[in-house]
């Protein structure tokens, strides 16, 4: 019985020498609104109080806890909280018997919890068998869920969205029931190598076709849609690091390591090649971008200049740009090409002739994008989110100096999404720059794409897929 004891005593004095660390502190003499205290003057009794969270606050994510526990009469043998049915013990066999503060978090969606006003208990318990117990009521308005959650081992390109399918390249690709996010079929590139991977997909209605990068080996493998099974497969002759687009033609084009640019048919056949830069260089070109015509746009890294290819690989043109440097680019459905550089965006006519210079504080990294009306949205930096009307005239801008991920995305229904790496959130806005809504996951708006009510974005190693009818709707006059 007395090594019983001795025993307790000191695995008591190790938890709670673990538990401070862990967020049970041992404040000790310090009184209930933060004054020194008499370390003699021990309150009478056990007690248990809230220390947080506060009832005034709105609480989406995560419910912070701090209970502040005196047990003058015998050593804690646990406190914590019940909420929602659930109950959670924070801190348990610690001597201390004054003025203890323990700590935790609750969970909102992994409680359960709905919005509006909820209770949250705190009990405590000594070792003489006395309970004291606290409430306290905090208002909840949980985030938004997703429709459903993929997680692979690598973060994601850009998804692909089919009738039935969403396909996510990454470590392997990926191809996800649409609607619940369950893998139908996968394929994986990996034979040992430190960066096999899928680079990037592409789909019609029947087959998908996906660059993947191996160890010492590049492919061009297309996939039926239905079975996942291979139906041909192509060795490149060089390091892919573009992902793929459909031309005019439905060729199957890309950028290599080399600056050229590759068109294969989607029987595996090599339709044309061409070298864009003319000069040999290994620097590689960066992303193709396809016009609604068909015509191929590139920027060869390097160089300040933009090139026209034809669906036939033959060459249209090349225009001078600004002697900055290019991130990306993108065209209207017009022909004008707007290049994300480093010191904001410029907006190129037809014939190359430089339309508009929209100054920014800090680079932009992401390509364009357009929405409803021909608005061009984009993101700098440290700086902001930024909406332009279809000639390049400002029309709203969201300043945010923590760093953005990727371009503004509009959805089907109008809604724009922002993200911020900053918070880790997203933001919803409508079309005049009112915000709707915001959430804790896919603010790498770079990988956004929707078909319909579906929104699917990425986020690292994760596909998230959100339901817009979820969502507050803007109104139709925005």
């Amino acid at each position: 019985m007395v090594r019983s004891k001795i025993r307790r005593a000191a695995r008591a004095i190790l938890i709670a020498a673990v538990s401070v660390a862990a967020g049970c502190g041992d404040n000790i003499g310090r009184s209930p609104d933060g004054d020194d205290a008499d370390a003699d003057a021990a309150p009478a009794g056990l007690s248990v109080r809230f220390d947080d969270p506060v009832s005034t606050q709105e609480y989406r994510r995560v419910i912070p806890i701090l209970l502040v526990v005196d047990s003058p009469d015998a050593g804690l043998r646990e406190t914590g909280i019940e909420i929602n049915g659930v109950r959670k013990v924070l801190c348990s066999d610690i001597p201390i018997v004054a003025n203890l503060h323990c700590g935790g978090d609750v969970g909102v969606w992994e409680s359960g919890l709905t919005a509006g006003p909820q209770v949250l208990r705190a009990f405590a318990t000594d070792e003489a068998g006395h309970t004291a117990t606290a409430e306290i009521t905090v208002m909840v308005r949980p985030y938004i869920r997703p429709t459903w959650v993929f997680e692979a081992e690598l973060g994601f390109e850009p998804p692909v969205i089919t009738p039935d399918l969403v396909l996510a390249p990454a470590d392997k690709l990926y191809a996800l029931d649409r609607n619940v996010g369950r893998v139908r079929w996968s394929y994986d590139p990996d034979v040992g190598g430190p960066f096999d991977g899928v680079q990037g997909v592409v789909a019609d209605d029947s087959h998908a076709y996906a660059v993947t990068a191996r160890d010492r080996e590049e492919l061009l493998l297309s996939f039926d849609l239905r079975t996942g099974e291979i139906a041909w497969q192509v060795e490149l002759p060089d390091v892919v690091y573009s992902r793929p687009v459909f031309d005019g033609d439905g060729h199957i084009v890309f950028a290599n390591a080399d600056g050229d640019l590759s068109a294969y048919t989607r029987t595996g056949a090599l339709a044309w090649q061409l070298d864009v830069d003319s000069r040999g260089s290994r620097i590689p070109a960066p992303q193709p971008v396809v016009g609604v015509d068909g015509t191929i746009y590139v920027t060869p890294a390097g160089y300040d200049r933009i090139v026209h290819v034809d669906p036939a690989g033959g060459l249209l043109g090349r225009f001078t740009t600004a002697d900055v440097y290019h991130f990306a680019l993108a065209v209207a459905d017009d022909g004008r090409m707007v290049s994300s550089d480093d010191d904001g965006l410029r907006i190129y006519g037809r014939d190359g002739a430089l339309a508009r210079h929209v100054a920014t504080a800090g680079l932009v990294p992401g390509p364009a994008r357009f929405g409803t009306g021909g608005r061009i949205f984009f993101a700098a930096e440290h700086v902001g989110a930024f909406v332009l009307d279809a000639d390049g005239a400002p029309v709203w801008n969201v300043p945010m100096p923590d760093l953005l991920r990727g371009t503004p995305f509009e959805a089907p229904n109008g809604s724009i999404f922002i993200g911020a790496l900053g918070p880790d959130v997203t933001y919803q806005y409508d079309r005049d720059g009112h915000r709707l809504e915001e959430i804790p996951y896919c603010e790498e708006p770079e990988g956004y794409t929707a078909d319909g009510n579906l929104v699917v974005c990425t986020r690292h190693a994760r596909v998230y897929a959100i339901d817009l009818a979820d969502f507050p709707q803007p109104s139709p006059d925005d």
